[in-house]
């Protein structure tokens, strides 16, 4: 009998040091990018850091894609998502950080609410105040599902965007019809 050996991993064949590499070195640069977007203060700061960071994802899958010598468009996504979930980790790390800091920041925790409670309508304001639900309550609830949820939220986020710019990368190297 002849036995078979199970088809190789899609990145089996890949520079790993390259996909390490792309990852770590673009995750440190998006980790700034994330620091300094926590640390903004205006809305429309806040928002354009979030952009950069987000279409810095898919950069770094696209370069961990090229660098890794991806021949086919399966191989790069899979190399993409892996610089992707690199860069991802260090971005959440950096996210992570940054709010712990920002909230030991004397003063911080009422700027927060400050700039809740101008956000919202008089409308919303009525309603919050019918359903008995306090503003200081909210930001706090607010702040504790950001941290939580941007530590699983942002690698898996790396990974995705990291494979579509991994796929874009390997998109002239396809094969199948024309």
């Amino acid at each position: 009998m002849t036995q078979r050996n199970p088809p190789p991993a899609a990145t089996s064949s890949l520079n790993r040091s390259a996909l390490l590499r792309v990852g770590l070195i673009g995750g440190l640069v998006l980790a700034i990018a994330m620091a300094a977007q926590r640390i903004a203060v205006d809305p429309e700061s806040a928002s354009l850091g979030l952009v950069l960071v987000m279409g810095g994802l898919s950069i770094v899958g696209y370069f961990a894609a090229r660098e890794s010598g991806a021949q086919t468009r399966r191989q790069a996504a899979g190399a993409g998502a892996v610089g992707g979930l690199f860069a991802g980790v260090l971005v959440g790390l950096a996210f992570v950080a940054m709010s712990l800091l920002l909230s030991f920041q004397p003063g911080e925790f009422e700027v927060l609410q400050a700039q809740f409670q101008s956000g919202l309508t008089p409308l919303q304001q009525a309603q919050m105040k019918e359903l008995g639900w306090d503003a200081r309550e909210l930001v706090r609830l607010s702040l504790t599902l950001a941290v939580s949820c941007c530590g699983i939220g942002l690698p898996a986020t790396g990974a995705l965007l990291g494979a579509f710019g991994g796929a874009n990368a390997g998109a002239p190297n396809r094969s199948g019809r024309r």
